[in-house]
């Protein structure tokens, strides 16, 4: 029996709906995606028949198990489904985030890793192929926990009507002005605390002290993006913009991250689509195209930064001629290859490093608390697997297939994506039963699309919801106004 436990409400997600509140996805449009995954196999087969590594056949069989098992909710669609529903947006991500970013690796092998100096070509390529099967055998358990096994009950979220949203936001955007112009300070100014990242190699460490300042100066960002989900025209305020760009700066010129800049960007796009129930292609390029700009140049500001002259390359933020062209691009595509940590674990664990045995899903737990009252508590998965695999400071994240498998085995993976898929379908449920309340679109978006089965994306996701949650119960409760309050 398919979830017999859910509640009458998440009933709706396997039963016809012409009206999907996830924004239908029309017939040709399915077919169309269908045709791009198809696509896109032949043409890494057609890249492959090019190289002279032997196995790549291993590579295409595994891509072609693991794209037939993506394309199951478009093959399968119910009109229930939608653009944002789990299952649909899950395959999307899935496919941009851990299929189309690995092409290099699927068209022409590995031939180097920085962890695997003594590994040749196609012993490398096998891993490549490996981790394919076991991100298949992922996707499979998490199908299974979807469709087949229970989920827990589904609260009732009671939130009062917001008000004067705007005007509060803008205030927790000037708290975290003053709490980023205090830590500055702290720092020596801005030039010496830029120039304490050593040109982004030790930004990890070097800001490891600063969780809690860190937390709060992104406090403006997410307050921004409550502003646009709660007050419908946000987007024409100049004082949104205002905000929006200046709690962007911050979060950048705080931690050094590309992605504190363009994740949110991103998700003020889906609040806005899923708002409006309308896919923007458009806007949607756009934003891909914003992003591009947005890593190369910030990441070629970041790279260029000289602690030995004390040089801050101020003017690299305004130079376009070297948008896709800088060392920040060769450093992603360093990460996305011969700095992958996933293909280190799995040609290492456990025959040359133990297995954690949940080590670094215990280090949620004690993530709130700062290190420099537990020095010794439990490390995420970044931190050990720079340190462990490749002699590094820097953090080296896996990915969920990576981290499950360091820690219990192929029984980890089917585990944790069976615990995947109970979500999501909770997640759907949720989402229809809660339907009304304003917030609902952004705790809904930002548990979608960050809320993946790795510690690192569960630590920023919790933190996230907790400054979400907390500004919506203020926007409702809380007034200048006594007759609000």
């Amino acid at each position: 029996m398919l979830n017999s436990q859910a509640p009458s409400q998440t009933k709706l997600d396997r039963n016809t709906n012409d009206n999907s509140i996830f924004i239908s996805v029309q017939p040709y449009q399915r077919w169309l995606i269908i045709g791009f995954y198809l696509v896109y196999l032949v043409y890494v087969g057609f890249q492959q028949t090019s190289s002279n590594i032997n196995n790549l056949t291993q590579v295409f069989a595994a891509l072609s198990l693991n794209l037939v098992l993506l394309a199951v909710p478009f093959l399968l669609y119910k009109p229930s489904y939608g653009w944002f529903h789990p299952l649909i947006a899950g395959s999307l991500f899935t496919f941009l985030n851990q299929v189309l970013r690995f092409t290099p690796l699927y068209t022409d092998g590995l031939d180097t890793h920085m962890a695997l100096p003594g590994m040749d070509a196609e012993s490398l390529t096998s891993l490549v192929a490996f981790r394919l099967v076991l991100s298949s055998i992922g996707l499979i358990a998490y199908y299974i926990g979807f469709f087949i096994l229970p989920i827990p009950p589904i609260p009732q979220l009671h939130f009062p009507k917001p008000v004067r949203v705007g005007l509060k936001a803008s205030l927790v955007v000037a708290f975290s002005l003053l709490v980023f112009l205090i830590f500055i300070q702290s720092r020596g100014g801005l030039a010496s605390h830029l120039l304490a990242w050593t040109a982004g190699d030790g930004r990890r460490l070097e800001l490891e002290d600063y969780e809690y300042q860190k937390f709060l100066i992104r406090c403006g960002t997410y307050a921004c993006l409550c502003w646009l989900a709660l007050e419908r025209y946000a987007f024409l305020r100049p004082s949104f913009w205002v905000c929006s760009g200046l709690s962007l700066g911050m979060s950048f010129l705080t931690t050094g991250s590309r992605s504190n800049v363009f994740f949110p960007i991103v998700l003020g796009l889906v609040i806005w689509m899923f708002r409006e129930r309308k896919i923007s292609p458009f806007k949607f390029s756009l934003v891909l195209i914003l992003g591009f700009f947005v890593f190369s140049i910030l990441g070629g500001f970041r790279s260029e930064i000289d602690f030995s002259s004390g040089t801050v390359p101020w003017e690299r933020l305004t130079d376009f001629s070297q948008t896709f062209s800088d060392t920040s691009m060769e450093r992603y595509t360093r990460r996305n290859t011969s700095g992958d940590a996933t293909l280190a674990i799995l040609a290492l664990v456990p025959n040359t490093v133990k297995f954690l045995y949940g080590q670094s899903y215990w280090a949620l737990l004690t993530f709130p608390i700062p290190r420099i009252l537990w020095p010794e508590k439990p490390e995420f998965t970044g931190p050990l697997a720079g340190r462990i695999f490749f002699g590094s400071t820097a953090g080296f994240p896996p990915d969920a297939v990576g981290e499950a498998y360091w820690n219990f085995h192929i029984a980890g993976i089917i585990f944790v994506f069976l615990l995947y898929g109970i979500l999501h379908f909770w997640l759907a449920a949720w989402f229809r039963k809660n339907l009304n309340t304003p917030a609902m679109i952004l705790l809904y978006s930002v548990t979608l699309f960050f809320l993946i089965p790795t510690t690192l994306a569960v630590s920023n996701w919790a933190e996230y919801i907790i400054i979400i949650l907390v500004f919506c119960v203020l926007s409702g409760r809380v007034s200048l106004s006594s007759r609000h309050v």
